[in-house]
């Protein structure tokens, strides 16, 4: 599924905090939105998934806008785009077993499954995220970090996105976890031919993922890199991008590619 944003603007209580952003996602690619805490990262990520409204501006699925479907179409799309937060611990109801939390989403689809379907399709999944080997009735509280995000990650694919928000999905673990993370996520990607959103603050997990990575600063882009595989990654000149990214280039990778 592509995307494209065109003029997209969101104020709080008077304070502009997008200010005509335009971006474009193309199908089974993977864009990295970087910035520091209030660059409007965040809320570029819940408008795109539909959490909130934007105050002006389109976005497009395939070129269609949500306000151009039907009902059923716009149930459909809410489906189709997933979102993967960084709190994994928070997004899991603290009493809820591992296979509660994997039949939240059928209750939400329009083809019923019986139990039978049910229990193939929770297996299915969770095999392709490494938790397969689990019981389903430990309380998915137990879990590790990286096991609680895995949880997360196969209940949004359970659904059959085309479009997956990562909102800081990888912050908070440790460097082995994230580093088995990006490599599972780079195969459901290829999998599943998925296009991913990746809320991130370091440049280095960006890069293990991405195709294109945007630097934001107070409500705007100001920086685009192509990060593609057999690209050059220019080094950035905006004061932001450098404040961000500076440490990646210091490290002799001025003329990097992947």
């Amino acid at each position: 599924m592509d995307l494209k944003i065109e003029k997209l603007t969101k104020s709080y209580n008077g304070r502009t905090v997008l200010k005509s952003v335009d971006l474009e996602v193309k199908d089974s690619t993977c864009l990295g939105i970087m910035g520091e805490s209030g660059s409007g990262k965040s809320t570029l990520g819940r408008l795109i998934v539909g959490l909130e409204k934007p105050d002006g501006g389109q976005i497009y699925f395939d070129d269609k806008t949500v306000k151009e479907r039907t009902r059923v179409e716009r149930r459909q799309l809410r489906k189709k785009v997933q979102v993967v937060f960084q709190n994994a611990y928070g997004a899991v109801n603290p009493n809820f077993t591992m296979r509660m939390v994997m039949e939240e989403p059928f209750k939400f689809m329009d083809q019923k499954l019986d139990k039978k379907d049910q229990e193939e399709k929770i297996r299915k999944t969770l095999d392709q995220v490494g938790l397969g080997h689990l019981n389903l009735e430990e309380n998915a509280r137990r879990l590790s970090g990286g096991q609680v995000q895995r949880l997360c990650i196969a209940r949004a694919l359970i659904q059959e996105p085309e479009i997956l928000l990562l909102d800081e999905a990888l912050s908070g673990l440790d460097y082995l976890v994230q580093k088995q993370l990006l490599q599972l996520l780079a195969h459901i990607k290829e999998r599943h031919n998925l296009s991913y959103l990746f809320i991130v603050h370091d440049f280095l997990l960006a890069y293990g993922l991405c195709d294109q990575v945007i630097i934001m600063d107070q409500g705007e882009i100001v920086d685009r890199l192509d990060i593609q595989e057999g690209h050059e990654i220019k080094k950035p000149t905006h004061p932001m991008s450098v404040k961000l990214l500076g440490d990646f280039f210091k490290q002799g990778r001025d003329s990097n590619s992947k």
